[in-house]
């Protein structure tokens, strides 16, 4: 952000709490609408926010590079931020973001597979019961 930039306390057309917010006008870093941004701190570090909407921060999620942890594929935001392919595919579907509470489950096992008709958002504990039941179904079937 430019520093020829004077912070506001409550720009015009803003609603709700801004008593600890700091905004400033700032361009989108997806569709390029201008939009007043909120100053934020992230791990002690201060940061403006780079996006307009939730939409829009959903659209700038690209695959740099696919990795894999504990088998499932990630990806990586503009080189920063990393996050499973089979969460941001679910948020998107969804359109909004998980809630801390949500788990993705994949429904067929498969954890590389993250087509959208085989993801299951579930609550932890209905997570917890799949897994357990399908846990003891393998072991009647197998043992």
């Amino acid at each position: 952000m430019p520093n020829s930039f004077q912070p506001r306390l409550r720009p015009k057309g803003v609603k709700g709490k801004t008593r600890s917010r700091q905004f400033n006008e700032a361009i989108c870093k997806s569709c390029g609408e201008p939009f007043f941004a909120f100053r934020r701190t992230r791990n002690g570090k201060i940061e403006w926010q780079k996006y307009c909407s939730q939409k829009c921060r959903m659209a700038g999620w690209v695959a740099d590079a696919a990795m894999i942890a504990h088998g499932y594929r990630i990806l990586h935001c503009h080189g920063k931020n990393a996050i499973f392919e089979h969460r941001a595919i679910a948020e998107k579907v969804l359109g909004r973001a998980l809630r801390r509470s949500e788990r993705v489950h994949h429904i067929n096992g498969n954890k590389l597979d993250n087509l959208h008709s085989n993801l299951l958002i579930c609550s932890n504990s209905y997570h917890a019961w799949l897994y357990a039941n399908m846990a003891k179904r393998y072991q009647q079937e197998h043992f």
